[in-house]
């Protein structure tokens, strides 16, 4: 995924606490998080401002 993608407004994150593989650590967040992607929910980020000066 190019850099840019996840500052989109139409992208949406989602922030698990689990190690590298949620899959097996987490899986009924894991499930849960994909739920709320299809229904498009999730954080948007916002493109970080130009530096100062």
């Amino acid at each position: 995924m190019p850099l840019g993608v996840p500052a989109r407004p139409t992208v949406g994150c989602f922030e698990l606490a689990t190690g590298h593989w949620p899959m097996l650590s987490a899986p009924l967040d894991v499930a849960r998080v994909l739920v709320r992607a299809a229904a498009d929910e999730g954080e948007r980020l916002s493109p970080a401002a130009p530096p100062a000066g």
